[in-house]
């Protein structure tokens, strides 16, 4: 599905989701059940322009109302995929995420979060060794968290080979 590239070229407005218990990643495709009224009045505008979501992590989890200064500052812009109503009043959203991206601003407006985003550079880590020796540590041990774990295939060997 192509992605709107313009809301990476300037800083933009986009409807901003706040999730509890979960982070969508870039190229991850998740159900989230929306039921907010916030949230809700979020996926309607943006279904409304064929925008994408900004979907950021709250700080608290067990917060019900969250303000914008219990968000993260960097979230996901995602893709609405589907939608679908439930009779309980909750909506059902699969998102795909498109890139990773850091709120400039989060405005509550009109009942509904707007985030002013920027993308982030993926490749701008590329060449730090601090962030390269923090890689190669995490996935160190998430290959001896697999060994242990049996339900987990190890295949970080092949990540090794690509990167």
């Amino acid at each position: 599905m192509p992605t709107k590239d313009k809301y990476f070229e300037e800083y933009s407005a986009l409807a901003t989701l706040p999730l509890r218990d979960v982070v969508v990643y870039p190229h991850m495709v998740l159900p989230l059940f929306v039921g907010r009224p916030k949230s809700i009045a979020a996926l309607e505008t943006a279904m409304a322009n064929d925008d994408p979501v900004f979907l950021l992590a709250q700080l608290d989890p067990n917060t019900e109302d969250p303000k914008a200064e219990d968000l993260h500052q960097t979230g996901t812009v995602a893709q609405v995929l589907q939608v679908l109503k439930l009779p309980d009043g909750t909506v059902k959203v699969l998102v795909e995420g498109i890139r990773r991206a850091r709120a400039l601003t989060v405005d509550e407006t009109g009942g509904l979060f707007l985030s002013h985003v920027e993308a982030i550079d993926e490749n701008s880590d590329k060449d730090n060794p601090e962030i390269e020796a923090l890689r190669r540590t995490l996935l160190t041990q998430f290959e001896q968290y697999a060994k242990l774990n049996k339900k987990i295939p190890c295949r970080s060997h092949q990540y090794h080979q690509q990167h």
